[in-house]
């Protein structure tokens, strides 16, 4: 068994795997791969020159201090109920530890999995507020915005203590809006509408809907809905106020 970055050969193996464990489509996953991936942020068990499981990360800060996002912790189903995900999460703890990282943060796609990342150090912590409806009869002003601003103008809006997310996961999302009282990120899902984060004014959905020509729309904001990320601190960090645009 070996732990480590991949190569450029591992490449059809990883997007294999991704497809199996989250159903996405070649268009999606090649939308990752072509944007959000490097090798530097992946780590991968091999098992007789085979990709077995796998995780990525992007770059974070809390409090000015650098963390990973782990992302798309998946096992190859012939290679499940072997410990891989546990000695894999160990691994990656320890190489970002050597790097001078100072946390991890994950989002459990299932709430069953919360107890399981609790047992590496992991703890839940604020929440994330959820809510859908239905579009506005009359639509409001939205101005589509680079992702440069949207980081800019994302730290004006961000509760205190919030997880500061870096360029290239926002490159993976679709787009972002600005707005009197509030910015997003939005993108177009089976003819409705998802909003991974909405901050400000959140009474000004029903009306973004409409300026979308969108019936229905799922949106995302700081709030108590129900638990969403999960932090590991590798030394002493403040509890996080807030953490969005989880890539789900």
């Amino acid at each position: 068994m070996n732990i480590d970055h991949p190569v450029n050969n591992q490449i059809p193996q990883l997007k294999a795997l991704w497809q199996q464990a989250f159903g996405d489509t070649d268009k999606e996953i090649d939308a990752f791969f072509n944007v959000g991936f490097s090798e530097n942020r992946c780590l991968c068990v091999t098992l007789n020159g085979q990709v077995a499981a796998a995780l990525y990360w992007f770059d974070c800060t809390l409090w000015g201090k650098k963390i990973a996002y782990l992302y798309a912790i998946a096992t190859e189903k012939d290679f499940r109920r072997q410990g891989l995900a546990s000695k894999l999460i160990t691994a990656v703890h320890k190489r970002l530890q050597n790097n001078s990282y100072s946390g991890t943060v994950l989002v459990p796609c299932e709430d069953s999995l919360f107890g399981f990342y609790e047992r590496f150090g992991y703890t839940a912590f604020g929440g994330i507020g959820e809510f859908t409806c239905q579009k506005a009869d009359t639509a409001i002003p939205l101005s589509k915005i680079d992702k440069h601003i949207y980081a800019a103008l994302r730290k004006d809006y961000l509760p205190e203590g919030s997880i500061l997310q870096e360029d290239v996961l926002l490159d993976c999302l679709d787009a972002f809006y600005q707005g009197e009282g509030f910015i997003c990120a939005a993108m177009k899902r089976n003819g409705s509408l998802f909003v991974p984060e909405l901050l400000g004014d959140t009474e000004k959905a029903t009306g973004i809907l409409a300026a979308f020509g969108l019936e229905t729309g799922t949106f995302r904001a700081p709030g108590n809905d129900r638990r969403f990320a999960m932090l590991c601190p590798f030394e002493a960090l403040p509890t996080p106020a807030y953490f969005g645009l989880a890539l789900d």
